[in-house]
Order: structure tokens, then sequence, then C-alpha cells
């Protein structure tokens, strides 16, 4: 009996490892197919193109991901005139990636954080660093070569750690700075050595990938770069010119675009974008942030049934928190109240501990569990006061939602869902939609703490915020009527997605030609995102395949 349950595992083991084989030979193919046929977009763009003022374009290849690299093709099309290229490749996936690099064609390439030897030099340096440290701050405090941001590291150490605070007593921080300075030193070689004109990135901060380094040395050196973004499916490349504008990545509207003069327009846009979050609440958006936020199966619930689960006084406004993924780069943004989102929730705890005229909720990210890491439950003590609790994770999204009275939260998208379904919104920092007058926002980490022990939603307008709110949605979450936006799945599908790449170029020909047409103009444009700038000149709009 024995041999008999033996030899089914191995069969099933020896059947799993063939199956897998295949699927990886399968999807090989598939994602050289994909390559070469974005390859000959853009050969095809720049037929008959004279040869002249040719750029040198840096491009990133240290992530290896499907949906980056329909991007980049896409993007590599719309120039209007040949790029000569080098890639940066980096530690991880670098046989694939050269495979990519060869199927659109271009042949010249640097390292960066490959080599696993670190010289003496920068981990002498890192220990010095390391042993300097008294608190998490200090780290933000660095006086780092070329005088690079010391919010980069930060975020990057946070990356590895996935803690909710950097943890200054984990002896591993000596070796992923001294990565960090290597890969500094690196960015700095590669660019002076090729001096290119323009460069094209995956990523403008760094993690376990250390771009923030290749931002920071080619801002210095006035290099423009372009970032062939995604956001719910549809593309939201941006450009940076400077510095600061890796902090404005998001492709969201300016006040000046939620003012515009057409009142059709931009009713059309407050409509779409009202009905867009209603529907997103309900669980129907595709984006995996909704999914996971709203998903099938939950627990219906009440504030009635809350209150009573608690003994809380139903007549006291309920107050929902709602958190961050806590190392997901906090200073994304350029976040300076707070060291980061662990300081913003234990600020808040604090201010929620003492102010008993609420009863207060705790909502952790949605993505929390996905990503892994630190969870919010281990960042409270055991015994928390009897008006503060963790929601809990199988209620329903949306009743939530209709449960809570107010919402508090650093710069989530929440955020914008809540003050369109009427609800005061409180927000810590700038974030990237906290001054376009829909939340309440807090300037300093004082004032927000104030806020917390106040009422501070009775001077809020709610009906010009939910009016707000919804032209913003409709601006960030909808398209253009015309049929030119190309729509790609979650990238959490991963390499399953070079199928649907391959029907995208084989069934929609006119559809990514007119995309490319599109970004061409964009590209010559001062417009810094892409994703506005089409909104901008549409008559119309509709929503995405995201909904």
């Amino acid at each position: 009996m024995l041999f008999k349950k033996n030899i089914s595992k191995i069969f099933k083991i020896l059947f799993s490892n063939v199956r897998n084989y295949f699927d990886q030979l399968l999807v090989s193919n598939t994602r050289r197919f994909v390559e070469k046929k974005l390859n000959a977009l853009s050969k095809e763009s720049l037929k008959q193109k004279p040869l002249k003022n040719l750029k040198k374009c840096l491009i990133d290849a240290t992530f290896d991901g499907p949906n980056y690299w329909f991007r980049l093709g896409i993007l590599r099309a719309a120039f209007d005139s040949p790029l000569i290229e080098y890639a940066v490749v980096g530690r991880f996936n670098k046989a694939k990636i050269k495979k990519t690099l060869k199927n659109f064609g271009i042949s010249k390439i640097s390292y960066i954080g490959t080599n696993i030897l670190i010289e003496k030099k920068y981990l002498k340096e890192a220990e010095k660093i390391f042993y300097s440290l008294s608190s998490a701050k200090d780290l933000l405090n660095l006086k780092l070569p070329y005088e690079a941001p010391a919010i980069d590291l930060y975020d990057s150490l946070l990356k590895y750690q996935r803690n909710s605070t950097l943890n200054i007593y984990d002896k591993s921080l000596i070796k992923y700075i001294s990565r960090y300075l290597k890969d500094l030193e690196m960015a700095k070689i590669i660019i002076d050595s090729i001096k290119p004109d323009l460069a094209i990135l995956s990523h403008t901060t760094s993690g376990r990938i250390n771009n923030g380094v290749l931002t920071w040395h080619l801002t210095r050196n006035k290099i423009p770069i372009i970032v062939p973004a995604g956001s719910f499916g549809n593309f939201a490349h941006f450009k940076i010119l400077e510095y600061a504008d890796h902090f404005n990545h998001v492709n969201k509207p300016s006040k000046k675009d939620m003012q515009i003069k057409d009142k059709a327009k931009l009713e059309k846009l407050r409509s779409l974008g009202a009905e867009y979050i209603r529907r997103r609440i309900k669980g129907q958006a595709k984006d995996l942030g909704a999914e996971l936020a709203f998903p099938k199966k939950s627990e219906r619930i009440s504030k009635s049934m809350i209150c009573k689960q608690y003994s809380w006084d139903k007549k006291k406004p309920v107050i929902a928190v709602f958190a961050s993924i806590w190392f997901d780069n906090p200073h994304t943004f350029g976040m300076t109240q707070f060291i980061d989102f662990n300081d913003w929730l234990n600020f808040t705890f604090e201010a929620a501990s003492k102010n008993k005229n609420f009863n207060w909720i705790f909502k952790p990210h949605p993505s929390e569990d996905w990503y892994g890491g630190t969870k919010m439950r281990d960042l409270f003590p055991k015994e928390i006061p009897s008006h503060i609790r963790i929601s809990n994770k199988n209620w329903n999204g949306q009743d939530f939602r209709n449960s809570i009275d107010l919402i508090v939260t650093l710069h989530g998208t929440i955020g914008v869902e809540m003050a369109s379904f009427g609800k005061p919104v409180l927000v810590a920092t700038k974030g990237w939609y906290g001054d376009l007058g829909f939340v309440k926002f807090c300037q300093t980490r004082k004032v927000y703490g104030q806020s917390l022990n106040s009422k501070w939603w009775l001077d809020q307008d709610i009906e010009n915020n939910k009016r707000l709110a919804d032209i913003f949605a409709g601006y960030y979450f909808c398209i253009p009527k015309e049929d030119n936006s190309i729509y790609l799945d979650n990238d959490s599908s991963q390499f399953k997605l070079y199928e649907s790449h391959k029907n995208l170029l084989i069934n929609n020909k006119d559809l990514i030609n007119r995309e490319i047409k599109t970004m061409k103009k964009w590209l010559k444009s001062d417009s810094k995102h892409y994703h506005i700038f089409k909104m901008r000149n549409s008559k119309d709009y509709k929503f995405s395949k995201n909904i």
C-alpha cells in the first residue's frame, strides 16, 4: 500500500514537472513572438525616416514585467527618429531580460547591482552609517554621496525588511546599504559614460532594485526621463524633467483641469466618475486592489451591528482609519510630516486613544495579506482602549463603507472613493490629491493632531467635496470615448499576460496604431502625464475595461 502511494506521488511530481516545462516553453515562444512584433512596430514607424538628430537613450532593463515590456514597445514606436539604445540590466532575471533585449534589437548593455562582491570601501561606509544610527529618523538625515536623497535609501531598506518601520538593529542593513552605495556609484559611471539624451525607466524609486539612483543622477544631469507606466489597465506614462517631478507621478487632473469652462465636459466627467465609484464599491472593478477590497464572499454588516458587537454608543460618530502597505515606498509623494507609515499610524492611534468622543476602527490595507510582511495587528498593543478596534477582514467592503461616518487616511484611494460617497475625509499629507479641494488636508503634523481631536468635518462643504471627487474620478479612472486606449490586464497575472498581448498585436492593429499616433503627439507636447493629455484633448469620455 505504501509502495503504491509513493509511486502515485512520484508520477504526480513527474507530471507536474513535465507540464511546467511545456507551459514555460509555450510562454517563452509567445513572449518571443510578442517582443519581435513590438520591435517590428518600431521599425515600421521609423520606415523611410531620415537618420538625423539621433538621440542616445538609456533604457531601464532591470525589471522583468510583461506589461512593462509591452508599454516600452509601444513607446519606442512613438519616437519620430531612431534611438541609439543602451540598456541597463540588474540582478534579477538576467537571462530572460537579455533575450528580450535581443528581440528588441538592443545589444549595448551595462550592468548595475549584479556583482555579488561588494568592495570594502562600500562595506566600510555602510558599517559607519549603520553604527551611527540611533533611530530610524537618523537615516533620513544622512548625507549621501552626490547629495542623493536619503528618503530613497530609506524606502529601499524598508522593502528589504518588509517592516512597518526601519529596524536599525538588523545587521543585514550593512549589506543593503553597501549595495545601495555601490549602485549609486555605478549609476553615475554608466550615465557619465553613455551621456544619454534621454532615459526610459520602469520605476523611479528604489526597492529591491535601486532604480532611484538612476533617477537621481539623470535629473542631476538634466537628462529627461520617460516612464511607460500603467494604472488600472490603462497607459499612464509620465515625464520627469527635474527630480521633484518623480513625486508627481500619478496621472491625475490639476486644479485647472477640474475647473474647465466647458460645463458639458465637466458634467460628463462628474457623472461618469460618480458611477465608476459606485460600481467600484459594489465590487465590479477588475484591478487587484478593488478585488481584494471588495471580495464577492463577505460578511454583511451595518453600523448598528458593529456598535452592538463592540458595545459602542451608536450615537457617537464612527471614524475609520485606512492604512497603507507599510513598506511600499512611504515617501513616494515626498512626505515630510512623518518618518514612514508606521510613524503616522502610531501618531493616529495615540490621538485616537485619548479621544473617547468618537469610536475608532482601524482598517488594514486590503493587500496586506497579499504582499506579506508586517500586519496591522502586530503594531498595536495587546490591550487597546474599548473605543478602538481593528476591522474584521471578512466584513463586506461596501457595507463597511456605508457603516462609517468619517474617514482618515494618509493618502489612500479610499479618500477619493469616500468623498464621492459624501463622507468627510481627513488626509495627513498632500499625497496625490490632498490639495484638490475635496478632502481636509493637514499641512503639518501639528495641525493633523489637532484635527484628530476636533470636529474637523463641520467646516466641510460635503456636496462640493462630492462633486469635485466625482470629477477627479472621471479624469482618473475613465478614458477618452475615442477608441484609442489599449487596456492591459493586471500585472498579477504575470507571464500569462503574453497571450493577451499576442491577441492585441494580431487582432487590434488599428487600435495600436491610433495609440502610437496619440503618443507621438504627447511626446512633442509640454504635458507631463499621458493619460491626462488624452483626457484634456478628448471631446467625450467612457468607462475603461476596468469596469
